[in-house]
């Protein structure tokens, strides 16, 4: 039956030519799962399982350089990882393409990597293959593949709890925080937003407080004077949700004075200005934490320690030189203090 089958199946497919109009339907079907997962992964034997390698080689490559929709290979991905005799091949795979493939093809190998992610069987791989494949297509040249590593690098966070590679995560957002910020990077900084948000609720205390949000509260004052008003939109939106993921996470007062407090301020301003929904809910949360702060600040304990009065809010230019600061401590190579001990418990 199977000799029947893929044959016929695999005709549908012109895995060794260019994809036109005629066939690009056939690619984003579900044809695609039932020829991968249904016909191709029925079979554990070492040739069955080379063969399915050697088509998922080839549709990786076909379908990024013919800039198909890949919801049907990552679907078809994301099924194929139960098995788990097929994660090792298949990570294999993907490290070996992203090696020598082109931007398009880089860019899909990266997204690959975070569906895998979703394995539980990958967790014992993380550390030494997906992470060692995000990091060289972070340090590509091209923009496009370091946009792409972005989600993954924070899927990483959520699934992964073991210290050597959480610092390497933390050191790798951290090199892409910096370009973000060096170059006014627009689709960077709307996907780290995107996936501080994710991620925020689940990372530890003092990496989302000095980190993700100091660089919240300096987007948001930033984007009070960014001059594109759909840009401008789009940031405000983005930081809406970042701000509802925190706003039940546990924060230090100064923290919640020095940065919180000040970019939900900024983000109530722009939505107040762009007339965009979400301002009441801002608003809202504005009022709690300055009642609470205010209501700490009137404590004797409070007051004899010098705490700075909740209406006093950094400027724009005060956080980026400290999210600067920070960021160069972290990345000086000559400095040290390792991340395992910069991220350790204060004493």
């Amino acid at each position: 039956m199977y000799l029947q089958i893929e044959p016929k199946m695999s005709e549908f497919f012109k895995l060794d030519s260019e994809i036109t109009s005629q066939h690009y339907k056939v690619y984003t079907s579900v044809l695609l799962p039932m020829l991968l997962c249904g016909v191709k992964a029925a079979f554990s034997s070492q040739s069955a399982v080379s063969n399915l390698i050697d088509c998922l080689r080839k549709f990786i490559v076909t379908m990024s350089e013919g800039s198909v929709p890949l919801q049907s290979l990552e679907l078809s991905v994301q099924i194929l990882m139960e098995k788990s005799h097929l994660v090792e091949p298949f990570i294999d795979l993907v490290l070996e393409v992203l090696m020598k493939g082109s931007v398009k093809v880089k860019v899909t190998c990266a997204h690959l990597l975070e569906i895998c992610l979703l394995c539980p069987t990958c967790s014992t791989l993380i550390n030494d293959r997906i992470l060692p494949g995000l990091v060289t297509l972070a340090c590509d040249t091209d923009y496009n593949v370091k946009l792409a590593t972005v989600s993954p690098f924070g899927s990483i966070l959520e699934t992964c709890s073991e210290r050597e590679t959480m610092d390497k995560v933390y050191t790798e957002l951290i090199r892409l925080l910096h370009h973000t910020n060096q170059n006014q990077d627009n689709n960077m900084l709307l996907s780290m937003i995107s996936t501080f948000s994710r991620i925020g609720p689940n990372i530890e205390p003092q990496f989302r407080e000095e980190v993700v949000i100091s660089q919240l509260a300096r987007w948001s004052m930033e984007n009070n004077s960014c001059g594109d008003t759909n840009l401008r939109k789009a940031v405000a939106l983005a930081l809406i949700d970042a701000y509802c993921a925190l706003y039940c996470c546990f924060i230090s007062t100064s923290i919640t004075q020095d940065s919180f407090l000040p970019g939900l301020k900024s983000l109530q301003l722009d939505l107040k200005e762009l007339g965009l929904e979400g301002g009441a809910v801002i608003g809202s949360m504005v009022s709690e934490i300055q009642h609470k702060l205010e209501g700490a600040s009137a404590s004797p304990s409070r007051v004899s320690e010098g705490t700075t009065p909740a209406t006093s809010s950094p400027s724009t230019e005060h956080l980026a030189k400290s999210s600067k600061s920070l960021m160069n401590k972290i990345m000086d190579k000559s400095a040290s203090t390792k991340m395992s001990s910069f991220f350790s418990k204060r004493k």
